[in-house]
């Protein structure tokens, strides 16, 4: 199981620092506001006749043009935007900071920024702070071979801090081969606004190829909010990283009004860290009408989800999906179902599929049911909570792994465990105030938890499930106490068949209450389970 660790994700923030503004620096500033007499100075020289469509590209660069003002801008150097500068920039020149001309730069002008591709090509400790970049009043079109509003590429590295990007046709940020963006008290929205027919095309923010996006501080503070972006939120793949230490990523009822697919993307080996900080900093929310996940991770990627981050799928799909990738959970709410009207045809709130794994680290919430505040979390009779898949695998692991005490893991819902998955639960007492209780507290809410097609489940002790469960189709259970506590089932353990028993149990006294099994294959009442 691989998660970022300590090292990576400083790494992942150090890739992201910029450098201090040395003293001497030049502050430059273009006036974008006069269509035939735009202006850019450096403060002892001025630039006449220019006009929004070349005074930024001709103090910072055009795709087809360097700078044209001489000698031009260098490292530490402040480029203050007045108005609406209508143009493709492309930037060569590494450390400057790009701001409004307010004198208060940690504030957001939207009469101030950029409408056109900002672009950074291979430089780096660049500093974005309080422009607007797109249009702040409805969609735009870029240029024809243009693709995202901000384009970061080729080892660049840009700090995106109090700005907006807002209603581009297709991609708001774009961070490509060894790049890095940050996103800090910034938004991004309204982009992909159907110049593209496919909205697998269109997203909030694609990192890929091995690019990095880190979304607020290290602190939790400075939250970045991701929403009404047609299409994804976040979209991370290609072995690239994503770091959300404060954010809200959402949609709305409707594709049209919201992030309208998963509303985070991880994809092809890449790996994702979410943490609410403990202080409820981090919420990811699926529309609640729309197609898809509030997060899906596939193709060998991994997710760690921590600290009190609040994860909300809707009435038909899971809060968090995962197909060949794997998961650590720990100190979470994770919940699904709000508004389904057949519950058991949802999908579960958490749902691993092809080869996935689901490790649950202590102090969770997984609920099929409606959040409320704090961790709390009403259930929805009848629907399921964790479901894994086609040789997937649900585990409880220690807190320890991440630096945590061991604490217990709450699920509400139902459980299914399906063609040849595995289920190994239960890690004794935990301390819960000076108590010490269950490692897992399990309330199926109407459902049972369902266990077919030749799966095993485990309990190894300090496990209390309410409701029952239920073995079938050559699938098998094995009981014992050797992590400590006891085995409670209070629906009982059933071996259903309707005609061969195939069923197996193993430890039938280390379950309560305790299992009667069959005493031979012949003449098994129904229900009953068979011995190893």
């Amino acid at each position: 199981m691989m998660t970022l660790s300590g090292c990576a994700r400083a790494a992942a923030i150090l890739a992201l620092a910029v450098l201090a503004t040395p003293a001497g620096a030049t502050t430059w500033t273009v006036d974008c506001s006069s269509l035939s007499n735009s202006t850019a100075s450096n403060g002892t020289t001025m630039m006449t006749g220019l006009t929004p469509q070349n005074a930024l590209g001709t103090v910072l660069g055009t795709p087809i043009s360097p700078p044209l003002f001489q000698p031009p801008p260098v490292a530490g150097d402040v480029i203050q935007i007045n108005s609406i500068c209508s143009e493709d920039i492309l930037v060569r020149i590494p450390g400057l900071t790009i701001t409004n001309d307010s004198g208060s730069p940690d504030t957001l002008t939207v009469g101030d920024g950029i409408q056109g591709q900002l672009e950074f090509a291979g430089v780096g400790n660049t500093v974005i702070d309080g422009i607007l970049i797109g249009n702040d009043s409805g969609p735009f079109a870029l240029g024809a071979a243009d693709i995202a509003n901000l384009y970061v590429h080729d080892g660049a590295s840009v700090a995106l801090k109090n700005s907006q990007v807002a209603n581009g046709p297709f991609i708001g940020i774009l961070v490509a081969r060894s790049s890095a963006v940050s996103v800090i008290d910034a938004t991004v929205s309204g982009n992909g606004n159907g110049m593209a027919t496919d909205n697998a095309n269109n997203m909030g923010i694609l990192a890929t190829s091995s690019a990095t996006v880190v979304l607020g501080n290290g602190d939790g503070t400075g939250p970045a909010t991701i929403e009404t972006n047609a299409g994804s939120g976040v979209v991370v793949s290609d072995g690239s990283s994503l770091v959300v230490n404060a954010a809200t990523i959402a949609g709305n009822a409707t594709e049209a009004g919201g992030n309208g697919l998963a509303q985070v993307l991880l994809l092809g080996a890449s790996s994702g860290f979410i943490t609410g900080q403990n202080a409820a900093a981090t919420t990811i929310t699926a529309p609640s009408a729309g197609c898809c996940q509030a997060i899906f991770a596939g193709g060998a990627s991994t997710l760690d989800v921590e600290q009190g981050a609040a994860i909300v799928g809707n009435k038909a799909h899971a809060a968090i999906a995962l197909d060949a990738s794997t998961l650590l959970l720990q100190g979470s709410v994770v919940s699904s179902g709000v508004g389904a009207s057949s519950p058991g045809a949802s999908e579960p709130t958490i749902h691993g599929t092809g080869n996935s794994v689901v490790a649950l680290a202590g102090n969770n919430n997984v609920c099929f049911g409606t959040p409320g505040p704090g961790a709390t979390c009403t259930a929805n009779s009848g629907g399921i909570a964790l479901g894994v898949d086609h040789v997937s695998t649900l585990i409880q692991v220690p807190g320890k792994v991440l630096g945590y005490p061991s604490a217990s893991d709450t699920v509400s819902g139902g459980g299914s465990v399906l063609l040849q998955s595995t289920v190994d639960l239960g890690l004794g007492l935990v301390s819960s105030g000076p108590s010490l209780v269950p490692s897992l507290s399990w309330n199926t809410s109407g459902a049972a938890i369902n266990v077919a097609q030749n799966s095993s489940f485990r309990l190894d002790g300090g496990t209390n499930i309410t409701g029952a469960l239920k073995l079938t189709q050559s699938s098998n259970g094995f009981f014992n106490q050797s992590s400590g506590g006891t085995n409670t089932v209070s629906g009982g353990v059933a071996c259903n068949f309707n005609t061969v028993p195939a069923t197996h149990v193993a430890g039938p006294t280390f379950v309560s209450p305790t299992l009667t099994l069959a005493g031979s294959m012949v003449s098994v009442p129904k229900g009953q389970c068979l011995g190893f």
